[in-house]
């Protein structure tokens, strides 16, 4: 047995060794995730990852998204909202957000979505507010608004003053208004 032991042992020194020996290390490797960072802009310095699902009206809506900004100040960031009722998808690209305190402000452009309304379809625009209420099950639910959407033509300034402030001029744009809504499962880390 002790002899079989040994065998065993000599083969996996050898598997260690060997498979060390044959580590890619060229140029054509891929780009790990501190590189990435640094060819899209630097450093991320600010985050904000959310996941979960609400039930407004009797509809059930599931969201994902996440966002990054890099040392630079550019922006990135995807998000996903599925209602439930009437099978309702659509996703998009973030273009700004910004944190204050517990809470983030997104405006995102609509890339893909089988909505067929103008507010809803590829080219508009969207946005919202989420509030991160800590972490742990004595922490209270986190919560997002509604996202509000628009396909007309609106002055970058509006989306600037929502980015920046978290607060539009007009009451009716602001998702705020709407309320906030406790997310039922899952959950939003803000990183500043």
């Amino acid at each position: 047995m002790r002899t079989l032991l040994k065998f065993f042992g000599v083969i996996l020194l050898f598997v260690a060794i060997f498979s060390g020996c044959n580590e890619n290390t060229s140029e054509t490797s891929p780009v790990s995730s501190d590189q990435g960072a640094l060819l899209k802009g630097g450093k991320v310095i600010e985050s904000v990852t959310g996941s979960g699902n609400f039930v407004s009206g009797g509809t059930l809506r599931v969201f994902t998204f996440n966002a990054k900004r890099y040392a630079d100040g550019s922006v990135d960031g995807h998000y996903n909202l599925d209602r439930t009722q009437g099978g309702a998808h659509y996703s998009g690209t973030i273009t700004c957000f910004t944190i204050n305190g517990n809470e983030a402000y997104f405006v995102g452009v609509i890339d893909n979505s089988n909505v067929d309304e103008p507010d809803l379809g590829v080219g508009a625009h969207s946005w919202w507010a989420v509030r991160d209420n800590g972490q742990g099950k004595n922490s209270p639910a986190d919560q997002i608004t509604f996202t509000l959407n628009s396909a007309d033509p609106i002055d970058d300034a509006f989306f600037d003053q929502f980015c920046e402030y978290g607060t539009t001029e007009a009451p009716e744009d602001n998702p705020i208004n709407y309320g906030w809504n406790d997310v039922e499962v899952g959950n939003i880390v803000i990183h500043n």
